[in-house]
């Protein structure tokens, strides 16, 4: 996936069919649990259980969570900060722009900011655009 919008669609798409969070990690006679708030301590999200063939340990989890999860990779998540971020500072820069319209000097500065922000936000894209594929 290379276009941004998409990848996001997709994110969107898999948080949607996972089970709702917030999610907390539980601990109870030594084993840990992953659950829903609303579910409280029961695993919903992940449990751990004994294989049915070979009665190794195993995890419990939906197809749908388990999508979400690795969707959700540090990578992902850290370009969507870097955009948030980006996002956030050109806001600031045009409202900056705006007030200073009336001074030629600090309008060119402001719009050198804003470019430069806008920069930023093109290479948080195309960094987003780059997860998954």
């Amino acid at each position: 996936m290379s276009d941004p919008s998409k990848v996001l669609d997709e994110l969107e798409r898999l948080s949607k069919a996972a089970t709702p969070g917030p999610w907390r990690w539980w601990t109870s006679n030594s084993w840990r649990r992953l659950s829903s708030d609303p579910s409280g301590k029961d695993g919903d999200v992940l449990c751990p259980d004994k294989h049915p063939i070979d009665g190794h340990p195993d995890c419990c989890i939906k197809q749908e969570d388990m999508a979400h999860i690795a969707a959700a990779n540090p990578e992902t998540v850290l370009a969507l900060v870097e955009l948030a971020r980006a996002v956030i500072a050109e806001r600031s820069a045009s409202r900056h722009f705006g007030k200073v319209i009336g001074n030629p000097d600090a309008a060119y500065l402001a719009r050198d900011k804003l470019l430069a922000e806008t920069e930023r936000v093109n290479a948080a894209l195309k960094k987003l655009g780059g997860i998954g594929g």
